[in-house]
Protein backbone atom coordinates (compact mmCIF):
# COMPACT_ATOMS: atom_id res chain seq x y z
CA UNK A 1 0.00 0.00 0.00
CA UNK A 2 1.02 3.82 -0.86
CA UNK A 3 0.26 7.11 0.36
CA UNK A 4 -2.52 8.29 -1.23
CA UNK A 5 -4.08 4.88 -2.05
CA UNK A 6 -8.21 4.99 -1.42
CA UNK A 7 -9.27 2.68 1.08
CA UNK A 8 -13.02 1.60 0.59
CA UNK A 9 -14.78 0.13 3.62
CA UNK A 10 -17.34 -2.31 3.56
CA UNK A 11 -19.13 -1.58 6.84
CA UNK A 12 -20.55 -4.13 9.24
CA UNK A 13 -23.03 -2.27 11.33
CA UNK A 14 -26.56 -1.36 11.00
CA UNK A 15 -25.60 2.30 10.18
CA UNK A 16 -23.34 0.83 7.75
CA UNK A 17 -25.78 -1.62 6.14
CA UNK A 18 -28.05 1.75 5.63
CA UNK A 19 -25.51 3.49 4.44
CA UNK A 20 -24.67 0.80 1.91
CA UNK A 21 -28.48 0.42 1.04
CA UNK A 22 -29.50 4.24 0.30
CA UNK A 23 -26.46 4.30 -1.98
CA UNK A 24 -26.61 0.79 -4.01
CA UNK A 25 -23.05 0.24 -3.12
CA UNK A 26 -21.40 -2.77 -1.25
CA UNK A 27 -19.12 0.21 0.32
CA UNK A 28 -20.34 2.18 3.47
CA UNK A 29 -16.80 4.54 4.07
CA UNK A 30 -13.33 5.55 2.09
CA UNK A 31 -10.39 7.11 3.74
CA UNK A 32 -7.13 8.19 2.32
CA UNK A 33 -3.84 5.93 3.32
CA UNK A 34 -1.09 7.76 4.70
CA UNK A 35 0.87 4.52 5.33
CA UNK A 36 0.31 1.22 6.27
CA UNK A 37 -1.55 1.86 9.29
CA UNK A 38 -2.79 5.10 9.23
CA UNK A 39 -5.58 6.67 7.24
CA UNK A 40 -6.69 10.03 7.04
CA UNK A 41 -10.79 10.24 6.85
CA UNK A 42 -13.78 12.46 7.29
CA UNK A 43 -15.86 10.72 10.01
CA UNK A 44 -18.84 12.06 11.82
CA UNK A 45 -16.61 13.37 14.11
CA UNK A 46 -14.37 15.30 11.51
CA UNK A 47 -11.47 14.99 8.96
CA UNK A 48 -9.10 13.20 11.64
CA UNK A 49 -6.12 9.96 11.49
CA UNK A 50 -7.14 6.65 12.19
CA UNK A 51 -5.88 3.22 12.39
CA UNK A 52 -6.38 1.21 9.37
CA UNK A 53 -7.17 -2.23 12.30
CA UNK A 54 -10.26 0.05 13.01
CA UNK A 55 -11.99 -0.94 9.53
CA UNK A 56 -12.92 -5.04 9.67
CA UNK A 57 -13.35 -5.42 5.65
CA UNK A 58 -11.29 -3.09 3.25
CA UNK A 59 -10.57 -2.54 -0.18
CA UNK A 60 -7.71 -0.90 -1.73
CA UNK A 61 -7.72 0.93 -4.43
CA UNK A 62 -4.27 2.88 -6.40
CA UNK A 63 -3.85 5.31 -8.81
CA UNK A 64 -0.91 3.95 -11.50
CA UNK A 65 -0.52 6.78 -13.36
CA UNK A 66 -0.05 8.96 -9.67
CA UNK A 67 3.43 10.28 -9.45
CA UNK A 68 5.36 10.58 -5.90
CA UNK A 69 4.70 14.29 -5.91
CA UNK A 70 1.36 13.84 -7.11
CA UNK A 71 0.93 11.13 -3.72
CA UNK A 72 2.41 13.83 -1.15
CA UNK A 73 0.37 16.42 -2.85
CA UNK A 74 -2.73 14.44 -2.05
CA UNK A 75 -1.63 13.67 1.46
CA UNK A 76 -0.66 17.16 2.05
CA UNK A 77 -3.71 18.71 1.21
CA UNK A 78 -6.00 16.21 3.16
CA UNK A 79 -3.54 16.84 6.47
CA UNK A 80 -4.25 20.48 5.53
CA UNK A 81 -8.04 19.71 6.01
CA UNK A 82 -7.73 17.57 9.38
CA UNK A 83 -10.04 19.43 12.00
CA UNK A 84 -12.80 20.15 9.16
CA UNK A 85 -16.54 19.51 10.45
CA UNK A 86 -18.29 16.38 8.82
CA UNK A 87 -21.13 17.51 6.59
CA UNK A 88 -24.37 16.15 7.59
CA UNK A 89 -26.09 18.25 5.57
CA UNK A 90 -24.56 16.61 2.27
CA UNK A 91 -25.12 13.51 3.65
CA UNK A 92 -28.96 13.83 3.88
CA UNK A 93 -29.01 15.76 0.45
CA UNK A 94 -26.89 12.55 -1.26
CA UNK A 95 -29.58 9.87 0.70
CA UNK A 96 -32.65 12.22 -0.50
CA UNK A 97 -31.07 12.66 -4.30
CA UNK A 98 -30.09 8.26 -4.68
CA UNK A 99 -33.16 7.46 -2.88
CA UNK A 100 -35.29 9.82 -4.35
CA UNK A 101 -33.69 11.28 -7.72
CA UNK A 102 -34.32 14.38 -5.98
CA UNK A 103 -31.90 17.20 -6.08
CA UNK A 104 -32.22 20.25 -4.15
CA UNK A 105 -29.91 23.15 -3.34
CA UNK A 106 -27.19 22.46 -1.06
CA UNK A 107 -24.08 24.87 -0.53
CA UNK A 108 -20.34 22.82 0.56
CA UNK A 109 -18.36 25.07 2.97
CA UNK A 110 -15.24 23.67 4.42
CA UNK A 111 -17.15 20.37 5.34
CA UNK A 112 -17.11 16.71 3.66
CA UNK A 113 -18.24 13.24 3.43
CA UNK A 114 -16.05 10.65 3.40
CA UNK A 115 -16.11 10.48 -0.44
CA UNK A 116 -16.00 14.23 -1.13
CA UNK A 117 -12.89 14.35 0.95
CA UNK A 118 -11.34 11.47 -0.84
CA UNK A 119 -12.41 12.74 -4.43
CA UNK A 120 -11.32 16.81 -2.83
CA UNK A 121 -8.09 15.24 -2.12
CA UNK A 122 -6.88 14.15 -5.17
CA UNK A 123 -8.97 16.98 -6.96
CA UNK A 124 -6.21 19.17 -5.85
CA UNK A 125 -3.56 17.41 -7.35
CA UNK A 126 -5.48 17.76 -10.94
CA UNK A 127 -6.37 13.92 -10.60
CA UNK A 128 -10.18 13.39 -11.24
CA UNK A 129 -11.22 10.33 -10.08
CA UNK A 130 -14.56 11.40 -10.29
CA UNK A 131 -14.78 13.58 -12.92
CA UNK A 132 -18.76 14.05 -13.56
CA UNK A 133 -19.97 13.81 -9.86
CA UNK A 134 -20.16 16.61 -8.18
CA UNK A 135 -20.72 14.91 -4.57
CA UNK A 136 -19.40 11.20 -5.78
CA UNK A 137 -20.17 8.04 -3.27
CA UNK A 138 -18.07 5.65 -1.78
CA UNK A 139 -19.07 3.19 -4.94
CA UNK A 140 -18.45 5.99 -7.12
CA UNK A 141 -14.88 6.21 -6.44
CA UNK A 142 -14.93 2.35 -6.45
CA UNK A 143 -16.01 2.48 -10.46
CA UNK A 144 -13.15 5.73 -10.72
CA UNK A 145 -11.71 4.35 -14.51
CA UNK A 146 -8.06 6.08 -12.93
CA UNK A 147 -8.22 3.31 -10.11
CA UNK A 148 -7.58 -0.32 -10.14
CA UNK A 149 -8.21 -2.76 -7.13
CA UNK A 150 -4.86 -3.63 -5.41
CA UNK A 151 -6.04 -5.80 -2.52
CA UNK A 152 -9.32 -7.01 0.18
CA UNK A 153 -8.38 -7.44 3.64
CA UNK A 154 -10.26 -8.85 6.14
CA UNK A 155 -9.62 -8.70 10.18
CA UNK A 156 -11.73 -11.99 10.70
CA UNK A 157 -10.03 -11.64 14.34
CA UNK A 158 -12.28 -8.23 14.58
CA UNK A 159 -15.75 -9.86 13.53
CA UNK A 160 -18.03 -11.13 15.86
CA UNK A 161 -19.82 -14.16 13.60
Amino acid sequence: MKPADIILVKGTDILDKLIEDAEHSVYSHCALAINDTTVIQAAFAGVDYLNINSFDIYDVYTCDSLTDDQRSGIINYAVSQLGKKYDYKLLAWEIVHLEFDFEFPIEEKNKFICSTFVADSYDSQKVFICPTDLYPTPEDISISELLRLYSKVTHVDNLIL
